[in-house]
Order: C-alpha cells, then sequence, then structure tokens
C-alpha cells in the first residue's frame, strides 16, 4: 500500500509539472532547399548547397531541432550537423525554447581528418511564434525574434 501511495504521489506531482503544447503546434516543421547540380558555362563546378532545418514539438514539451547543411563543389563535399533537444515552453505567442543538449559536427569529404566534433553552450531563447496558411492551404508555424523571422512548414503525417 506504501508503494502504490508513492506512485500516486509521483504520478500526480509529475503531471503538475508536464508541459502542455497546443496541439497545433505538436508536429514536425521544416525548412528545406535541395537545389539542382549544375556546371557554369566555362566548365568550372558551381557550389551545389542543400539545407535541411527541423523543429520537432511533442505534446509533452519536449523539442529538438535538426540542422543540416551540405555544399559540394569540385567533387568534394562539406558538411554541419547541429543537434539540440530540450524543452519548450508555450506562453500565449511567445514559445521559450530550454536546451538540455546542443552538439554539432562538421565533415570534409575531400580532407576527412579536419572532421569536428563539440558542443555549443546551452542557451535559452524565446520567440514570437503563430501558424498561418500558406496560399496553397498548407499551414507554417512563423518564428520570429530580434534577429529576424523564420517560416517552417508542417511534415505531412
Amino acid at each position: 500500500m506504501r508503494h502504490i501511495s508513492f506512485l500516486f504521489i509521483f504520478l500526480f506531482v509529475g503531471n503538475c509539472f508536464a508541459q502542455n503544447i497546443p496541439n497545433e503546434l505538436v508536429g514536425i516543421w521544416s525548412n528545406n532547399s535541395f537545389p539542382s547540380s549544375r556546371n557554369a558555362s566555362n566548365s568550372l563546378s558551381v557550389p551545389v548547397t542543400s539545407t535541411t532545418f527541423e523543429y520537432v514539438f511533442s505534446a509533452n514539451g519536449d523539442f529538438n531541432v535538426r540542422y543540416f547543411t551540405m555544399t559540394t563543389i569540385s567533387g568534394c563535399t562539406n558538411s554541419l550537423l547541429n543537434y539540440k533537444t530540450g524543452k519548450v515552453e508555450v506562453n500565449g505567442d511567445q514559445i521559450t525554447f530550454t536546451p538540455t543538449k546542443d552538439t554539432w559536427k562538421t565533415t570534409a569529404s575531400c580532407t576527412p581528418k579536419s572532421d569536428k566534433y563539440g558542443k555549443n553552450k546551452l542557451k535559452t531563447e524565446t520567440f514570437t511564434w503563430r501558424i498561418k496558411q500558406y496560399e496553397k492551404g498548407k499551414p507554417f508555424i512563423s518564428l520570429m525574434n530580434a534577429r529576424g523571422e523564420n517560416y517552417y512548414w508542417r511534415e505531412e503525417k
């Protein structure tokens, strides 16, 4: 009986601190850029860059952010991956990200010994957020702070 009481208290207190994220925010939001490769008329290679930036929000307040960019020029590919996880809190039109992990990795196919790994300093960030409808009806989220405004489209479920 004592264990059941403890379990009940643990679950009750845990639920009091659980984050409730608006249903409309829960899911995967991304901003991708995938241009095609091409060569300049003088036969010199033109850099080709693709970028993916993705936010994932869970109903319990967990978030993760994945940023990946890759550039290829003259047969060599350089990439950067940043992965951030933590908790998100929503108060009206303000959304605050409190990371618990923020790591990065760089790679270079032509110079693999230059590959690097690291951790970024954990920094809480607050944005103004809103969900809008794209002209074709697809929803997107706007995240805005002093550095500017960025848009992320909802991934299909």
